[in-house]
């Protein structure tokens, strides 16, 4: 009760997170929130054989929250 603000869509029980990405980074601003992503890093490791580049999946299913100042209730 009294509350406002972006904050009160956020469903009871859930956490968000902030994730920094640019237009390159969200296939060409085609993401939008109420989206479900997976969350993939991109890192480079040290191999017993050098360095190398490897990719793994952080997070699988979630949803967008918002993208900018944008929340699917806001569209």
């Amino acid at each position: 009760p009294g509350v406002s603000g972006k904050s009160i869509q956020i469903p009871v029980g859930r956490t968000i997170i902030t994730i920094n990405v640019d237009e390159t980074q969200t296939a060409s601003n085609m993401m939008k929130a109420g989206d479900i992503v997976d969350v993939v890093v991109t890192y480079d490791a040290r191999t017993p054989v050098g360095q190398q580049t490897k990719t793994m999946t952080l997070l699988e299913c979630v949803t967008v929250f918002a993208i900018a100042d944008q929340t699917k209730n806001d569209m």
